[in-house]
């Protein structure tokens, strides 16, 4: 590549700065870690000083009982009602119940029906309720694949046939 291709390059990316509000910069040192400290004089050769060290950045680490939420926080203010919902305090709970809200939902998924199934065969395992075996049929009859409509229809007739 020419020198001026090089210019032209550059102006290029200058005018494209200048539109998108991008400050300007130097191309040949664009990056000022890797940018060396000091330029050799008229192309002499030799070692080039280092740039660095850097000291380390010191760091005020708060102290976390002084923050709202922490434990002279709880110390200070008086007992809060609890929350109107009653929150779940593990995971699998927040599934359970986000599981247990769904379902009713289903139809309104925007999923394939046999995702839907999954999620109703996964309630029944999760509740066993029996309820969810009717919603499951239903959406057991609207999966497309003949072998997977098959399967999922068999497990609502052998669940129910476990329920007897």
């Amino acid at each position: 590549m020419d020198q001026n291709q090089v210019t032209a390059d550059d102006e290029l990316q200058k005018a494209i700065n200048e539109i998108s509000g991008m400050p300007s910069v130097d191309p040949t040192f664009s990056d000022p870690i890797a940018a060396p400290s000091t330029l050799p004089e008229g192309g002499a050769t030799g070692p080039i000083e280092p740039v660095g060290p850097f000291p380390a950045p010191e760091l005020e680490i708060p102290d976390l009982s002084t923050l709202p939420g922490g434990a002279a926080a709880e110390e200070a203010a008086p007992a809060a009602e609890a929350p109107a919902a009653e929150v779940p305090q593990n995971i699998k709970e927040v599934k359970s119940s986000a599981l247990k809200d769904l379902l009713p939902m289903i139809d309104k998924l925007d999923i394939d029906a046999s995702k839907k199934f999954y999620l109703c065969r996964e309630g029944y395992e999760t509740f066993g309720d029996s309820s969810v075996l009717e919603i499951a049929y239903r959406v057991a009859k609207e999966i497309a694949d003949e072998k997977e409509r098959a399967d999922a229809l068999l497990y609502v007739v052998e669940t129910i046939d476990k329920i007897d």
